[in-house]
């Protein structure tokens, strides 16, 4: 049987190969891992091509998921041809690209080999460089936020060709930490105010905005501290700017960290000051964990605090006046820290949990399959009539 026919009938058990060449690790690649852990929990099987060295596959590999390394973007042929053969052996059911490389890369693989659906993801807000290989080489793009989905929209990928499924979090990582462990780690008391940004440290998620407010927020309370966990290329800029700004003693940057039940933990407050997002994966991990929030109000972040009542604070993107104020109005507010972060905490369960994304996605793959399997019914029945 074609892998084709085999996945028409048999949709309780599906073969799908995820791809995923992305060098750090990011909402993307968070997602990623919870999309692996789901399937083979709900039973399916799940190989993952991902970047040699990459933060994503040490994660597979050190939880023994297979998958698959290959060398930087893949570029190198001999990758390209062992991705070919594992995928001609494997005959899968969904090849799933988890990045725009991935994308190009795993259609060049692909080139001549039936596999019934293929599915990208639009995880970004941005316009769109290339479109056309979604239109061509994509079944379904899958939209993490609605602010992606327009970006499609505008790019000229047609409203069928795309479906709208929201980023999840597993409430395991995010809570039951201790409150102690990372305060006693950098030397702060129960007492002190601790916001917190876990975020890449690249230009659109706007720490040099988040800096000049925290700067007004620390001359009018003393005892705040903002952490920061997080890894990129700004990182000596940003670390210079605190010392411009004379709060080296009260901006602590941690780099990349894993331990996320701590950092909320630890957190009175949660600070996100991106420009532009797709759908912000370390929002829905506070709104999950129960730590209040400030946000800009950019991109997908709508999706998830733009309700009523309010779930956080939102103030507009390179507003650092806006967002000095809003964090001084929550850190005065314990009340209401209290009652927006138990709204938030509510909302995320129901809508952004990885359960939720996991069966979302598993919508799309048998939609394609469903719809492929009655296009060759229909193409065999019209053969079977033709006259002689």
């Amino acid at each position: 049987m074609t892998p084709t026919a085999r996945s028409a009938w048999d949709l309780a058990q599906l073969r799908v190969v995820q791809i995923s060449l992305a060098a750090a690790w990011g909402g993307r690649e968070q997602q990623a891992s919870h999309l692996v852990e789901g399937l083979q929990q709900r039973g399916h099987a799940c190989l993952t091509i991902a970047r040699a060295g990459s933060p994503l596959a040490d994660w597979l590999q050190r939880h023994r998921f297979p998958v698959l390394a290959v060398r930087g973007r893949g570029r190198h042929p001999w990758d390209m041809l062992r991705v070919r053969r594992r995928l001609a052996g494997w005959a899968p059911d969904v090849v799933h690209f988890n990045d725009p490389h991935a994308t190009t890369f795993g259609s060049l693989a692909l080139l001549g080999l039936a596999v019934p659906a293929r599915v990208a993801v639009k995880s970004t807000s941005f316009p769109m460089r290339t479109p056309f290989r979604y239109r061509r080489l994509c079944d379904r793009v899958i939209c993490v936020a609605s602010s992606a989905f327009a970006a499609c929209r505008q790019a000229g990928i047609p409203a069928s060709q795309l479906r709208l499924v929201h980023s999840g979090c597993e409430p395991s990582l995010v809570r039951g930490g201790d409150r102690g462990q990372l305060r006693h780690e950098l030397g702060l008391t129960h007492d002190d105010l601790v916001l917190l940004n876990v975020a890449n440290l690249l230009p659109v998620k706007g720490h040099a905005s988040l800096l000049s407010a925290f700067r007004r927020v620390a001359d009018q309370l003393p005892q705040a501290h903002l952490v920061v966990a997080g890894e990129g290329p700004l990182r000596e800029a940003l670390q210079a700017r605190t010392r411009d700004l004379g709060l080296e003693r009260r901006v602590h940057w941690l780099g990349f960290r894993r331990d996320l039940r701590q950092l909320f933990a630890a957190a009175d407050l949660f600070v996100m000051s991106s420009q532009l997002e797709g759908i912000c994966s370390t929002l829905i991990q506070s709104m999950m964990a129960g730590t209040p929030m400030v946000s800009t109000l950019t991109g997908g972040i709508g999706d998830l605090t733009d309700v009523q009542p309010p779930v956080a604070w939102t103030v507009p993107p390179d507003d650092h006046s806006a967002l000095a104020e809003a964090i001084m109005q929550a850190l005065r507010d314990p009340r209401q820290r209290e009652l927006r972060a138990r709204r938030a905490r509510w909302r995320a369960a129901q809508f952004f949990s990885v359960d939720h994304m996991v069966d979302r996605t598993l919508e799309v793959y048998r939609e394609i399959i469903w719809e492929k399997s009655r296009q060759i019914s229909t193409s065999h029945e019209r053969y079977r009539y033709m006259p002689t």
